[in-house]
């Protein structure tokens, strides 16, 4: 069971002009669990799906051969370095839930402490009387706030900058990149997966040898592939508008890409100015300045 505030120090809390969210904080670690029994499952299904696709195309299976397994081992290959880097995206998640509810029973534990003395403070100095009773319960509210409100900026740095900077680094920004990568425009290069873990299992060796294989339109037909490329390039029939629409396509893509940039630049940026800590505003402005140096990059592109 979590650490909760009692309804006695809540008062006292309220008193000293510093209440605290009581929050719950079972909620937080069965949410941490389900993550990662849902990943496990996950990876339990993604793994026999590699296995039926390396059965398919194995050399004891007479089913697909030639051309057609090949293009089954490179579909396959793709798909799993799309489910690896989700992988390794979402792995991170329940470590950052368990992270913010220790961030918040580490605060809970430290105002009930500041809230106690400051009760047995208070009963105390109304025993004193005379003129130095209230102003020495004065002065003890006012230390407790500023006990208190500084218990309350760490547990908002430890939410807000260093809880949100791992999630943006380690969850969303690769998930970011993978879903701009599954929205690739003609000529781009395919996802490589990359992480801190490791990769799906590839027990046919066929399959890990041919991933980088594709099925060419060469192989479907005779001068296909050359007629395919000369109609991207707008040498066929309507060959203009196709060229101009891929250019378009390429257009709206950049532009997407330079509008998140700059969203995430303003982001590092607002965080740099709020950030009490000289080594998380550091971080931020080192992290906005790379990404300036991207959009740069992007724009002269």
């Amino acid at each position: 069971m979590g650490v909760t505030v009692p309804e006695g120090l809540k008062e006292v809390l309220n008193l000293i002009g510093v209440p605290y969210p009581d929050v719950h904080t079972d909620g937080m670690h069965q949410s941490a669990a389900d993550h990662a029994q849902a990943q496990s499952a996950a990876d339990t299904s993604a793994t026999q799906a590699h296995d039926a696709v390396a059965r398919t195309i194995g050399p004891d299976s007479p089913a697909y051969t030639g051309d057609a397994a090949d293009a089954m081992g490179g579909h396959s290959a793709q798909t799993d370095q799309h489910v690896t880097a989700a992988h390794n995206a979402i792995s991170h998640i329940p470590g950052v839930i368990t992270g913010a509810a220790k961030v918040v029973t580490s605060g809970q534990v430290a105002m009930i402490g500041i809230a106690a003395v400051t009760a047995v403070a208070l009963v105390r100095n109304s025993l004193i009387g005379g003129p130095f009773g209230p102003a020495a319960s004065a002065a003890q509210i006012l230390e407790s706030r500023a006990q208190a409100e500084g218990v309350v900026a760490a547990a908002d740095e430890g939410t807000n900058v260093t809880l949100s900077k791992i999630l943006e680094r380690y969850v969303n920004g690769p998930l970011r990149d993978l879903l701009e990568k599954l929205r690739l425009t003609p000529g781009e290069e395919p996802l490589t997966a990359t992480g801190p873990t490791g990769t799906l299992p590839a027990s046919d060796t066929r399959l890990a040898a041919d991933s980088s294989r594709k099925l060419t339109t060469d192989s479907l037909e005779p001068n296909k592939g050359e007629k395919l490329n000369s109609w991207r390039r707008g040498g066929g029939s309507g060959g203009g508008g196709g060229a101009s629409s891929g250019a378009s396509a390429e257009e709206a893509a950049k532009a997407r890409r330079l509008a998140e940039l700059e969203a995430r630049k303003a982001q590092a940026e607002r965080s740099a100015r709020g950030s009490v800590s000289g080594f998380f505003h550091e971080e931020f402005t080192r992290e906005a300045a790379r990404l300036q140096e991207e959009i740069n990059r992007l724009r002269g592109a």
